[in-house]
């Protein structure tokens, strides 16, 4: 898991608590199960606003409807970190909707498992393609 904070200094905030301070913004890639998903419920329990991501929403269904029932703030948003196009397409409007990205949790990602020879050049590229690429895209992207 790769986690960018960045500055939040001279930023003008978007969302406000209800006592007036600023409530930053987290995005977790990889947000519907394992470590993303208890990632999104322990920041949304310490004020953050936490935009969820997977490839799928129906997958973020579970998350996002204990969140309203628990009254935290989370958005559930349906990204592939594979596909520049899909990237490109889909964090300008988080960013117009929820203002910066305050907090990234590069999350998503997996393995393979066996030895090496037995693993295609194919599945290999598939894999560095989230586990890195996914990643930088997401940088860049925030």
């Amino acid at each position: 898991m790769i986690v960018l904070i960045r500055n939040i200094f001279g930023r003008r905030p978007r969302r406000r608590k209800a006592d007036g301070s600023r409530q930053p913004t987290v995005l977790i890639t990889g947000a519907s199960s394992g470590i993303g998903r208890v990632t999104a419920i322990h920041l949304a329990e310490r004020g953050f606003h936490v935009i969820a991501t997977s490839r799928s929403l129906d997958r973020l269904e579970p998350l996002h409807n204990e969140m309203v029932e628990r009254r935290l703030a989370l958005t559930p948003v349906e990204l592939d970190i594979n596909k520049n196009e899909g990237v490109n397409r889909v964090m300008p409007g988080v960013i117009a909707e929820h203002g910066p990205i305050d907090v990234l949790v590069n999350n998503a990602g997996y393995g393979l498992w066996g030895p090496l020879q037995t693993l295609s050049i194919s599945e290999l590229k598939t894999m560095f393609e989230t586990n890195f690429f996914g990643v930088v895209r997401m940088i860049h992207s925030v």
